[in-house]
C-alpha cells in the first residue's frame, strides 16, 4: 500500500478523471441496463446472491438508510432501492459525472425521491451530516485507495451501532488476479484502446488497481474499531479478460444452460480450494 501524499494526489486525479470518462457504461451499470443474456448477468447473480444471504443473516432493521460509499454511476443503489427495508439511499462519489449518472439511474427507476447524491472525496466525509446509517456499502472501491484505513474509519463514523458495514475484498492470488495481472488494462486508462505497451506494463496496473488477502483488509478494520461478522466468498472463477474470458462470455449468452456451466465451473475451482476472486466481509461496530 502507498502512503506517499503526491503519489496519492496523482492516483486519485488519474481515477477520477477515468470515472467521469466512462460513467454511463462503469461495471456491470450500464445506465440502460445489463443485456439480458450475458456472463456480466451471471457474476450480478452471483453478487445479489451473496447480498441477500447477508440480509437474511445479518440486517434485522425494518427501515434502514444506507450510505453507498463510492456510489459510482448508481449500479447498487438501484439494486437496494428495489428491497423493501432500504426507506433512503445517500450515494457518495468524487466523480461528478458518475454521479450525475447515478442520479439519471434514479429517476428512470422511480426512486429519486429516496436517493441524494452527494459529491465528497471518502476520505472526508463532513458534509454528510447523518451519522446513523443502518447500511454502508462500499463495492469496488478499496483497490483504488492509496489510504484506506483513512476511509474506513471516516466510514466508521457514519455507521449506527449495531448497523451493517457491507465491504467487498478483491482477492490477491485468486484466478481473477492472475488474469487481470496477464490481460488487464489500468484503471486510468478505462475507455481508451488498448495500446500495444500497456500488455507489459504489470507494475501501473498494480499501482491503480490494489489487490489484498482478507487478512490484510480485516487487520485494517479491526483498527479502525470495527467488528467482523461474517466473511462471504462471491465467487472463485471471475475471468473479465484475456482468451479464456471469450468462453466465458459465450457460455453466459447461451443462457440458462450456461449459466448452470458456469455455475458448476465455479463449483470446480471452490472444490480444487481456488481463492475466491472477491470476498465481502460483513462487519458491525458496538455502541
Amino acid at each position: 500500500m502507498c502512503s506517499d501524499i503526491s503519489t496519492h494526489a496523482n492516483i486519485s486525479k488519474e481515477i477520477q478523471i477515468t470515472h467521469n470518462r466512462v460513467a454511463e457504461h462503469w461495471g456491470m451499470g450500464d445506465l440502460y441496463g445489463i443485456i439480458p443474456v450475458s456472463y456480466s448477468l451471471w457474476l450480478r447473480r452471483k453478487v445479489l446472491d451473496c447480498i441477500e444471504q447477508i440480509f437474511k443473516k445479518h440486517i434485522a432493521y425494518k427501515a434502514i438508510r444506507l450510505l453507498d460509499a463510492g456510489c459510482g454511476n448508481g449500479e447498487f443503489s438501484l439494486v437496494f432501492s428495489r428491497m423493501p427495508k432500504v426507506c433512503s439511499i445517500v450515494g457518495v462519489d468524487f466523480a461528478k459525472e458518475m454521479l450525475s449518472v447515478a442520479q439519471k439511474r434514479a429517476s428512470l427507476n422511480g426512486y429519486a425521491d429516496r436517493f441524494e447524491a452527494v459529491e465528497a472525496n471518502l476520505e472526508d466525509l463532513s458534509v454528510i451530516a447523518d451519522c446513523s446509517f443502518e447500511l454502508i456499502w462500499f463495492f469496488g472501491v478499496i483497490e483504488h485507495l492509496a489510504q484506506p484505513r483513512k476511509v474506513i474509519e471516516q466510514l466508521k463514523k457514519k455507521l449506527k451501532p449495531g448497523g451493517t458495514f457491507i465491504l467487498k475484498v478483491p482477492r490477491r492470488w485468486s484466478i481473477a488476479y492472475w488474469v487481470y495481472l496477464m490481460f488487464g488494462q489500468s484503471p486510468k486508462n478505462w475507455g481508451k484502446p488498448k495500446r500495444l505497451l500497456e500488455w507489459f506494463d504489470f507494475q501501473n496496473r498494480l499501482k491503480y488497481y490494489r489487490w489484498y488477502s482478507v487478512s490484510e483488509v480485516v487487520e485494517l478494520c479491526q483498527a479502525s474499531g470495527l467488528i467482523i461478522l461474517e466473511q462471504v466468498p462471491v465467487n472463485y472463477s471471475q475471468v473479465n479478460v484475456g482468451p479464456i474470458s471469450y468462453l466465458f462470455r459465450l457460455l453466459g449468452r447461451i443462457g440458462a444452460i450456461g449459466f448452470r456451466v458456469l455455475d458448476l465451473i465455479d463449483l470446480c475451482f471452490k472444490l480444487f480450494y481456488r481463492i475466491p476472486s472477491t470476498e465481502f466481509l460483513v462487519l458491525t461496530k458496538d455502541g
